[in-house]
């Protein structure tokens, strides 16, 4: 094996980068001086010079162990793990490993080449590699083609990025594998952006705000994830087609008139639809109660008490007797005549006013003491007869007023004399006054306004004789 000049390893280091260089020049190094840690270290003579944090220090231009720049773990082992806390969930773009070289040609008959063969890299939020996502597995290199620098692409978040080896005895591995798994890393590299909720060439564009924890694709700026309430690749649209929740997977309750529920808790907005109750409108109605939001009482008269269809307060069933509708809260008693008892088929008594009877029981529907009935029949009857005397009473009333009135003597020179009332016959002067002009009568007509009277009457008045100048009265 040839030992590289100080010239050589200086044009490998240039080459490195010119590979690398698009990625590097664009992020941060965010492993550079943070916690490392690996499974099997080498403690040589009590003394550990080549610990993990040899990986994460920044110097790698001495990759053999005389230079102390490198982590070399313990030999013969069939398992080799070693790994960097990032210190919290940063945006990974890209990782580059620098394998330890002993400062010699890297080719075919570099020793170190087998023992790097094989390897894997994962990023997790955890040291256990399982619960992390695979970033890259060596399937195809071969000694004479694996690079003593690799940069790998990979665009995931993440806490914990970690190098991993092994040579399972039993297992047949490709030809040039080392008999033992190693991890001698002179440098490991996690590109990316230093903070955790930016991306972009360079990390200054702002994640979308309705990604989870912030966090987005250091690229493409697409979410990891949405909150509560949103999707889409930027968790930009609020939850429809009547879901919500996380990632707009839980169904929607039944909402007034099936509209959207709330993006983020499901609650309905305007209330629940016919037969449903609760914030989210996925209760069903109590045993009891239907309608909107549950608030109306099945009816005590369903066939079974107080239960009924929780959307239409349909009864369960069938109506106790007297009662009908759906909802049983219409009595029969409205249009009982005649009949009563179930179906109808019994004939209300003839005591019954109007024949007319309460639908169960046949028992007048005129509530009162026993007689009622009788004490009705009398009440008519007397009042007719009142209204007949009232009649009467008037038309006596009309007449004797019509008899009193008084009586004319009309002349026939329009000359008028007034015949003596009762009380003024009983006056004499006033008869008297009358008589002193009876020679007047004969020149007169005699008429009453209100009754007939013979001639008979006028002799009254200076005893007159019966003369044929007085007509009959009219």
């Amino acid at each position: 094996m040839k030992r590289k000049n100080g010239a050589a390893e200086m044009f490998m280091c240039f080459v490195g980068v010119l590979l690398t260089g698009y990625f590097i020049s664009a992020y941060d190094n965010i492993a550079l001086g943070k916690n490392a840690s690996q499974q099997y270290p080498f403690f040589p003579f009590g003394k550990l010079p080549w610990g993990a944090d040899k990986a994460v220090d920044g110097r790698y231009s001495n990759r053999a162990p005389v230079g102390e720049q490198c982590t070399i773990s313990d030999s013969r082992k069939h398992s080799a793990t070693w790994w960097v806390d990032l210190g919290e969930i940063f945006r990974i773009h890209h990782i580059t490993i620098y394998y330890r070289t002993d400062n010699m040609e890297w080719d075919s008959t570099n020793g170190y080449t087998e023992r790097f063969l094989g390897f894997s890299v994962y990023v997790s939020n955890t040291t256990n590699k399982g619960e992390g996502i695979l970033c890259f597995q060596d399937t195809n290199y071969t000694k004479e083609t694996i690079p003593s620098n690799k940069t790998i692409e990979c665009v995931m978040n993440g806490q914990y990025v970690i190098y991993f080896n092994e040579r399972i005895p039993g297992v047949t591995y490709p030809e040039g594998y080392s008999q033992y798994a190693f991890n001698e890393l002179c440098e490991l590299e996690v590109y990316g952006c230093n903070m955790s909720d930016v991306y972009g060439e360079n990390c200054t564009l702002p994640c979308p705000k309705n990604c989870i924890e912030g966090q987005c694709n250091i690229v493409e700026g697409t979410c990891l994830g949405c909150i509560v309430g949103y999707k889409g690749s930027k968790c930009e649209d609020e939850c429809d087609g009547w879901f919500y929740g996380t990632d707009c997977t839980i169904s929607c309750g039944w909402c007034l008139n099936f509209e959207q529920c709330h993006h983020i808790n499901g609650s309905c907005l305007k209330g629940c639809d016919i037969g449903f109750r609760g914030e989210t409108c996925t209760q069903e109605c109590p045993i009891g109660h239907f309608g909107y939001n549950c608030q109306e009482s099945c009816s005590v008269n369903c066939g079974v008490s107080g239960r009924c269809n929780r959307v239409t307060g349909q009864c369960q069933g069938g109506c106790k007797d007297g009662w009908e509708g759906s909802r049983c809260d219409k009595s029969k008693n409205d249009s009982s005549f005649g009949v009563h008892e179930y179906r109808c088929n019994a004939t209300c008594s003839d005591d019954c006013f109007n024949r007319t009877c309460n639908v169960t029981t046949g028992e007048s529907t005129l509530v009162g003491v026993s007689g009622v009935l009788e004490t009705n029949t009398y009440f008519f009857i007397g009042g007719a007869l009142a209204t007949v005397v009232f009649i009467v009473f008037i038309v006596a009333f009309i007449i004797v007023v019509r008899r009193r009135k008084k009586k004319q003597l009309k002349c026939l020179g329009n000359t008028t004399i007034q015949f003596p009332t009762e009380n003024e016959k009983r006056n004499t002067a006033v008869y008297e006054n009358m008589e002193l002009n009876r020679g007047h009568f004969d020149m007169c007509q005699i008429t009453d306004v209100s009754e007939k009277y013979e001639n008979t009457e006028y002799q009254e008045i200076g005893q007159i004789r019966k003369s044929s100048h007085y007509v009959q009265l009219h």
